[in-house]
């Protein structure tokens, strides 16, 4: 009885965030200056790439990614036995925060690789050698908080009807669904600093690692070179496919394109990389929120 408020809270608070998510998409649909800048402002620069650069670099990231990932398990194994990750069994919370750290980073580390190796390619010879960068526009900080927050406000309630319908859905099609027990990982983590640090993976590794790659890189070539339609499908399917989770599907491949929407209405990628951390942030505070009632 005593943790009675705490679940209470948390509803307060998740109605409030929807309220005013629902309130903002409702302007972002139904009025035209708002939808104009939503849907009609393209602020992304020109990406002077190439299709096989793109799929080097891509590669580079994932593969530094399951590179360094694989390297961490396998000094886990040596220095801590019990921290190794063992196919069958439910990972602990070291075991999460080792798995999504070390692949964030290695991700990470493809693309400053990337960046170094194409600095020395050259178009043709006597040609400037040829750069890596993501967005030439940049806003203020305090914009970039501002339209971060806003995409999360405005993705909270899509991301919550794709779930439902993808629910039901797979309940009438009687398909398997197994949601990520997200809680019993945080139930299992003991130490205050293995807490801390899944906390600033979920809210700070991840979202950059996974903006960088799929918005900063994938989406933003595909809208330069396809067009809208097939960019936001393309990404937000695959950025929903990787996180291999079925029932999360829906709602992941909602949030993803309206972070694509974000970064491409204001061209600064710290757009959806705030929005990104901020709708994960929100997710665990009501996890653990839930966690508190028992």
């Amino acid at each position: 009885m005593e943790a009675a408020p705490i679940p209470l809270l948390a509803a307060a608070a998740s109605f409030v965030i929807l309220a005013a998510g629902l309130a903002l998409l409702g302007r972002g649909l139904f009025v035209a200056e708002r939808r104009k800048k939503w849907f009609e402002t393209n602020a992304l620069a020109h990406w002077d790439i190439a299709a096989p650069e793109v799929a080097i670099l891509l590669c580079l990231m994932v593969i530094d990614g399951f590179f360094l990932q694989l390297a961490t398990q396998l000094v886990l194994s040596k220095v801590a036995p019990e921290a190794a990750v063992t196919p069958g069994t439910p990972m602990t919370g070291l075991q999460v925060l080792a798995s999504g750290l070390s692949f964030g980073l290695g991700t990470l580390l493809g693309w400053i690789l990337f960046g170094r190796i194409r600095r020395g390619w050259q178009p043709e010879v006597g040609g400037p050698p040829r750069n890596v960068a993501v967005p030439a526009y940049r806003l203020p900080w305090t914009k970039v908080l501002v339209a971060g927050g806003t995409a999360v406000l405005v993705a909270l309630p899509l991301v919550l009807a794709a779930s439902l319908v993808w629910s039901l859905l797979i309940r009438l099609l009687k398909l398997p669904q197994e949601p990520q027990d997200l809680v019993a990982i945080f139930a299992r983590t003991d130490s205050p600093w293995v807490f801390a640090g899944l906390v600033v993976t979920v809210t700070v590794v991840a979202p950059l690692s996974e903006e960088l790659m799929f918005r900063g890189v994938l989406y933003r070539f595909l809208r330069q070179r396809f067009g809208r339609a097939v960019a936001l499908t393309a990404s937000s399917l695959l950025f929903a496919a990787i996180h291999f989770n079925w029932s999360s599907f829906a709602s992941l491949a909602a949030l993803a394109a309206v972070l694509a929407l974000a970064y491409e209405k204001t061209g600064d990628l710290r757009v959806p990389v705030v929005a990104h951390g901020l709708f994960n942030l929100n997710t665990t505070i009501f996890i653990l929120a839930g966690q508190g009632q028992a």
